[in-house]
């Protein structure tokens, strides 16, 4: 029996048209961000007011500095003001110094995404606390619901759009 050798074709790379790599790897900037968020929040309010809604029903400016003021309370506790105020400067535009300084912003932002979702539960649970102590007078309790269940929109945009976006800025700037 002989040995018989077929002949494999070389492996070819696919050649990227120009460019393409660079923008990839290269983070959005300040005003890139912000005209992302402006369009989030115009098109979030657009089918707000198609579904026949308020804006004035979510606009719940306690609950928002509940979630915020949780959050940014246990990221501080867990990694202090420094890292906090760090992750700040990177989101608008600064770079991370390198890779260690990277990692430790992108924990943090894990751990933000984490307390706000937990926030937005505590929050939720104050609400209907506050929905139970007033049982008796019923011309309350579907506001307090209200209230209560806007920590459910308020919570994930925060932890999404605030968090998970910085956590993409944050790798992107050290590329």
């Amino acid at each position: 029996m002989t040995n018989v050798q077929i002949a494999q074709p070389a492996a070819t790379a696919i050649p990227k048209p120009a460019g393409a790599m660079a923008a990839t790897e290269q983070s959005a900037t300040v005003v890139e961000r912000f005209l992302g968020l402006t369009a989030a929040i115009t098109l979030g309010i657009c089918c707000l007011q198609l579904e026949g809604g308020h804006l004035g029903d979510y606009a719940q400016v306690v609950t928002f500095a509940m979630i915020c003021s949780l959050t940014l309370g246990g990221m501080i506790m867990s990694h202090g003001p420094r890292l906090v105020a760090r992750l700040l400067a990177v989101s608008f535009g600064s770079r991370a110094q390198d890779e260690v300084e990277s990692q430790a912003l992108s924990s943090l932002c894990q751990r933000g995404r984490r307390l706000a979702y937990t926030a937005t539960v505590v929050q939720m649970i104050v609400g209907i606390v506050h929905v139970l102590s007033v049982l008796d007078q019923p011309a309350l309790i579907g506001p307090g619901l209200a209230v209560s269940l806007t920590a459910l929109v308020i919570g994930p945009l925060i932890a999404e759009f605030g968090f998970g976006s910085a956590q993409q800025w944050v790798k992107r700037s050290v590329q």
